[in-house]
C-alpha cells in the first residue's frame, strides 16, 4: 500500500521533464492509500504527463491532481492543449492508435502509451477516462480503489 498523494510528489521531484516548469501538483499532504506498485504507477503517470506535454504548448500548465472521494482515489493529469477530435476520443486507448492531429503535426510516438496506461490501471482494479475539448485541452482521470490496509 502506498500513499498516492505522497508518491505523486516524490515521482514528480525524481523524474525531471523538459517541461517540469509547467507541471504542477495539486494534492492533499497525505492520506490517499492505494494498492499499487510504484513502478506501475510511474508508467501510467509518466505516459500521461508526456502526452500532456506533447499536445500542449510550452508555458501552458500541466496539472497533476490527487484526491479521494467515496472510497476512490483519483489521479488526474490535465493540460490546456490542442484537445482530441471528438470522433477519435473513443479510440485513444487502442494499441497503435495515433490521432490525425498527431500525424499531421509530426508528433512522435507509436500509439502505445495510453493503451499501456489503460491496461495497468485495469490491472490495479481501476478505470481511466478522458474528457477533451478541441483547442482547450484534455483531462485524463485515473480512478483506483482506496486501500484498506
Amino acid at each position: 500500500v502506498i500513499d498516492l498523494a505522497a508518491w505523486s510528489g516524490e515521482y514528480l521531484a525524481g523524474h525531471p521533464h523538459d517541461r517540469m516548469a509547467d507541471v504542477r501538483l495539486a494534492a492533499p499532504p497525505l492520506g490517499v492509500p492505494v494498492k499499487a506498485q510504484p513502478e506501475m504507477l510511474a508508467q501510467v503517470v509518466g505516459n500521461l504527463i508526456d502526452n500532456a506535454c506533447k499536445y500542449s504548448d510550452p508555458g501552458t500548465p500541466v496539472v497533476v491532481s490527487v484526491a479521494v472521494a467515496g472510497g476512490v482515489a483519483i489521479l488526474a493529469v490535465e493540460d490546456a492543449g490542442h484537445g482530441i477530435e471528438p470522433a477519435e476520443v473513443g479510440r485513444i486507448f487502442e494499441p497503435f492508435f495515433r490521432s490525425t492531429e498527431a500525424r499531421r503535426r509530426g508528433v512522435g510516438g507509436l500509439g502505445l502509451g495510453l493503451s499501456v496506461a489503460a491496461r495497468i490501471v485495469r490491472s490495479l482494479g481501476g478505470h481511466i477516462e478522458v474528457k477533451s475539448e478541441l483547442c482547450r485541452g484534455s483531462r485524463f482521470t485515473v480512478r483506483l480503489p482506496v486501500a484498506t490496509k
